[in-house]
């Protein structure tokens, strides 16, 4: 492992126990304050398609935020590893569907769910910085989608957390994708 390797699974490490302490009650408690505060910051164009994610044990619970965007009429996908080491894609979401085992517990939309093009990228992450980098689990999944999302087209890329995964400088190398915004239970943070 490199220097910047083991920095990143101390850090990891480190915020991953902070967020573990945070409390069932305030994870409700946050998950409905995140999804106000991102309703009222963001700046969403009406037709947007959304790309959320369906929160592991620990995330913020982003179900939420997903429910109220469908109620607006945004389209909402959820993404799928297609292959280890491609770009995500994202399959159409809708309320109350039956969702399948993906990759690491992750789970995912039927096959038959049609493939979608965000244009809003919801994506969780176990520690960030106010100038918008964020740690992942390590597997590179959302740089390697960013990046080739903002090749194509603009995208808006925001982080969910827990004001405890803030820490003051993420280390990053050139394949870490920034985010636009990441929306705590305290505030919504722009980081451009």
């Amino acid at each position: 492992m490199t220097d910047l390797e083991l920095t990143k699974k101390a850090l990891r490490e480190e915020v991953l126990k902070k967020r573990s302490s945070v409390h069932s009650m305030s994870r409700e408690r946050a998950a409905g304050t995140i999804r106000d505060l991102f309703l009222q910051a963001l700046p969403l164009r009406p037709g947007s398609v959304v790309a959320g994610y369906w929160p592991l044990p620990g995330e913020v619970d982003s179900t939420p935020l997903l429910n109220a965007l469908a109620e607006k009429k945004f389209e909402i996908c959820l993404p799928v590893v297609a292959e280890h080491d491609s770009p995500l894609i994202f399959r159409q979401w809708t309320p109350g569907m039956n969702l399948g085992e993906g990759y690491a517990g992750t789970r995912i939309p039927p096959v038959e769910s049609p493939v979608l093009k965000p244009n809003i990228l919801v994506v969780p992450l176990v520690a960030f910085d106010r100038a918008g980098y964020r740690l992942g689990y390590g597997g590179g999944f959302y740089d390697r989608t960013l990046h080739a999302m903002r090749a194509e087209r603009q995208i808006m890329a925001v982080g969910l957390a827990y004001a405890v995964q803030q820490v003051p400088l993420v280390p990053h190398e050139g394949t870490d994708e920034k985010l636009d915004w990441v929306v705590t239970e305290e505030m919504a943070i722009g980081c451009n």
